[in-house]
């Protein structure tokens, strides 16, 4: 299993790409705009970086499943870029419940 960290990051603000968002609904079934602050208050992550570009995929709660994002910290962790929102796979929602058990 990949090695996750339990945390909560407080982010002032979210930001995405509209056409990216439009195709990650018709996709997955999920809004960037639902996922918000409160997702975050209780999640798992590890890093996923891509290139020169540090990025993060967490698995959390939103509307009662496990769903994993893929994101950047932009302007000094302040804002949430968020790049995909997908259903978590079941080795994402073992590690999830394991640590939020």
């Amino acid at each position: 299993m990949p090695d996750y960290e339990a945390t909560e990051s407080r982010f002032d603000a979210f930001s995405w790409d509209e056409d990216k968002r439009a195709l990650n609904l018709r996709k997955h079934r999920i809004d960037f705009a639902d996922v918000d602050s409160g997702l975050f208050r209780r999640h798992i992550r590890m890093a996923s970086p891509r290139g020169a570009e540090m990025r993060y995929k967490a698995v959390g709660r939103l509307e009662g499943r496990e769903i994993a994002i893929v994101y950047t910290e932009r302007e000094e962790g302040r804002v949430c870029r968020i790049i995909s929102a997908r259903p978590a796979h079941e080795e994402e929602k073992a590690a999830y419940r394991q640590i939020h058990s």
